[in-house]
């Protein structure tokens, strides 16, 4: 077999062109496109079969498209295999991707005001004379890592031009940056624990600080008691400025609660604040925005007792089996779902913010928050979205919930499953504040308002 070598620019696709020689009439031929080993390729290796039939004259040519965006500028190794006609026929070329500039930045999503961090990635590595940052915002910036403060809600480009002798290289990432307005305080920052449509707070748990609310009036079915709001037995709010909100609340007997907002009120608690009624509804005008994103391919099995360290990426399902520790170095990280069992620590050295696809499962004892060495590092600095349902319909009553910490957890971070139902279960010590289209509280969970939204 033969193949021809190619010169791109960065993100130009490359067609290799392999022919076939010498093989029998009609035969189909599986080709194999790979990297070699011969230059560092930051993404996934590609993978491409294609059927070859040759023609009576023992020869045919085929081209296969190979996608170069993001790559490094350098020399990469292809390697292409020929199978099926009994024999393995082997060639390989280069391709030269040309320097080029290139950069990541993070955050890329967020409220205002928004600090963002850049970072040059550009090749030829060491021999920039110059930068040119344009944040698309009418903001420039010639230093080459800067950091800059978006004033504004919108969609955002980056363009970063360098410079090196003679030549000049430009990279833009067209809608790279994504800001939102900031939710008023008197809006989401109160709630502990705010359900779109329903709030169950189970015997025995306690609220320091926060207020809990059901936005909306909901219908059949109800997370308990047909009510919006229950508040079971011997729940406590330590907190005078706690609030109890929602179309229809009941106070269970030994509960004891401030200042309640409602439509209907029923039960045997005690109301140790000042009633308001009628209460107007939705109590927030809107919920935070779900970033857009999309998880990788790359899953991880942890094994019992192993470790993991995480750099910010898209990657698909984590399994941490029991006592495993996960360590995330800070950033956005995109997964398909969480698995996390007994005893598993997530440790958080950095602000992040984790987007689960579908489900996230803790076991009992497990750990996510701060790491031990993350000094200043609290609830408000991570958040958690995950957009997966309940079950497989969605309904209130699926199974398994979209989020589920587990018995005696320790979390400190927000949490929002737009799509399903947060349960923090028995015995847990949950800070900061937990947004779903329902939350459930078990026995005896501790619940510490730290809200990021």
């Amino acid at each position: 077999m033969a193949t021809s070598p190619a010169t791109v620019d960065p993100g130009q696709a490359v067609s290799i062109t392999v022919t076939a020689i010498n093989l029998q009439p009609s035969v189909e031929v599986a080709l194999v496109l790979t990297t070699t080993a011969e230059y560092e390729w930051s993404l996934p290796v590609f993978e491409d079969t294609r059927g070859l039939l040759v023609t009576s004259g023992g020869q045919a040519a085929v081209t296969i498209p190979w996608g170069t965006a993001d790559a490094l500028g350098g020399q990469y190794g292809v390697r292409v295999v020929a199978q099926g006609d009994g024999e393995q026929h082997l060639a390989s070329t280069t391709v030269r991707v040309r320097d080029s500039a290139n950069f990541t930045a993070y955050p890329l999503t967020g409220t205002l005001p928004l600090t963002v961090t850049f970072s040059d990635l550009s090749t030829p590595l060491g021999g920039i004379d110059a930068w040119l940052w344009d944040f698309g915002d009418g903001i420039t910036s010639t230093l080459q890592n800067p950091a800059h403060v978006y004033s504004q809600a919108g969609t955002y480009p980056v363009t970063l031009t360098v410079t090196a002798g003679m030549d000049v290289y430009t990279k833009t990432r067209p809608g790279y940056i994504e800001i939102f307005p900031t939710p008023t305080a008197s809006a989401l920052a109160p709630f502990v624990a705010l359900g779109q449509q329903g709030v169950w707070l189970k015997q025995g748990s306690t609220v320091v600080s926060g207020d809990v609310g059901a936005n909306v009036a909901g219908g059949d079915p109800f997370l308990s008691d047909g009510v919006e709001v229950t508040i079971g037995e011997s729940v406590v709010l330590l907190d005078t400025t706690s609030r109890v909100m929602g179309d229809s609340l009941k106070v269970k007997q030994g509960a004891q609660v401030y200042d309640v907002y409602y439509n209907d009120l029923s039960g045997l608690g005690q109301v140790l604040g000042n009633h308001f009624t009628p209460v107007s509804l939705p109590l927030v005008p809107a919920f935070p925005p779900v970033p857009d994103f999309s998880p990788g391919s790359q899953n991880f099995d942890v094994p019992q007792n192993g470790a993991l360290t995480l750099s910010p990426g898209r990657y698909g399902t984590l399994l941490a089996r029991a006592g495993s520790t996960i360590t995330l170095t800070g950033g956005v990280y995109d997964f398909a779902a969480w698995d996390v069992r007994d005893r598993v620590k997530v440790h958080i050295e950095a602000p992040t913010e984790i987007r689960i696809a579908g489900r996230l499962d803790t076991d009992v004892n497990a750990y996510v928050g701060p790491a031990p060495n993350a000094a200043g590092l609290n609830a408000t600095h991570i958040k958690v979205y995950v957009t997966g349902i309940n079950g497989n319909t969605g309904n209130l009553g699926g199974t398994p919930k979209a989020v589920e910490f587990g018995e005696r957890n320790t979390v400190t971070a927000n949490v929002y499953a737009p799509n399903g139902t947060v349960w923090i279960k028995q015995g847990s010590t949950a800070t900061g504040a937990f947004l779903g289209k329902w939350v459930v509280i078990g026995e005896n969970v501790t619940l510490t308002r730290a809200s990021g939204w």
